[in-house]
Formats: C-alpha cells, structure tokens, sequence
C-alpha cells in the first residue's frame, strides 16, 4: 500500500518505466522466442504493472476523497477474536497454546477486551484463528462434498462465519 505523496511518485515514475519497458519487451518483428531472459522479464512486467496501477489508483483515489473508510470496525476486534475462537470449536487454553502465550495471559486479554494486547498480539491471535477456521471449513467442504456431493459455503457476516 501507498502511504504518501513520495511512495506515490515512486510508484507513478516505475510504472512509466514498466510500461515503456513492456512496449519494448513485446514479441515483434526483432522478437527471440528462445531469448528467455527477455520473456521472464516480459512476464515479470507484465505481473508488476497492474499491481502498482491498482495501488496508486487507491492512493488517488484515498486522497480525493473518492472512497470511504470505515475505522469502526476497530472496535469490534474484542469481540470479533472471542466469537473466532468459539467458532474455531478452541478453548481459551488450545488458543494459547496455538499463539505461545499462557491460558492466564488470554483469559485477562478476553476479559479486558484486548486493552493491554499489542497490536502484533492481536494479529498473532487472528492469523491463528484464521488458520484453524480455514482448514476446519476445508476439511468439513471436503467430507460434504465427497460423501454427499453437498458444497459447503458459509457466508460471511461482520466478519463472522455463519452457516
């Protein structure tokens, strides 16, 4: 992500960069198939342009006020990381073991709403449930679907599976 003007005229000057670099690249009259280097950068421009388009489009997009951002969600967090681990079928104690931090430690965390937890914490404790949530619906998608030809596809609702 773009996160000022500076990044943002980095991005603007290499993407004029890949795009004459591209007009170069492409196959032509002068082309060499064999000649690979030529066709990996080719592809590699060709995978980095619409990146970088899309990321300085945010950034215009950001700073003329073209989009909305919702910082409400912040205060769901608390909430949201309980409601995941229940989901996740984990006690507080296999959550703590899954994040390397004792039961007392996320017992105090849950109970303050996550107040004295780092924001590296927190992501800790999500990209945890997120796993164990992930391979939970793969496993259980791949049971329905072999056994009964039934795709599992649970919606998502404030950021909580519902089935």
């Amino acid at each position: 992500m773009i996160t000022n003007r500076t990044q943002y005229a980095t991005a603007k000057r290499l993407l004029r960069e890949l795009n004459t670099e591209r007009r170069l690249l492409e196959p032509g009259v002068l082309f060499n198939p064999r000649n690979l280097p030529r066709a990996q950068r080719l592809e590699e421009v060709r995978r980095i342009i619409p990146e970088l388009e899309s990321e300085t489009e945010q950034y215009r997009n950001l700073t003329e006020g073209k989009c909305r951002v919702d910082l409400s969600v912040i205060e769901k967090i608390p909430e949201l990381l309980v409601m995941g681990r229940v989901r996740a079928g984990l006690t507080q104690d296999q959550l703590s073991k899954l994040v390397g931090m004792k039961r007392q430690q996320l017992c105090r965390y849950e109970s303050e709403k996550f107040q004295s937890a780092s924001l590296k914490t927190i992501q800790r404790i999500a990209e945890a449930l997120t796993t164990v949530m992930e391979n939970r619906w793969a496993n259980v998608h791949r049971i329905n679907s072999c056994d009964r030809g039934v795709s599992v596809a649970p919606d998502v609702v404030s950021g909580v599976d519902a089935v």
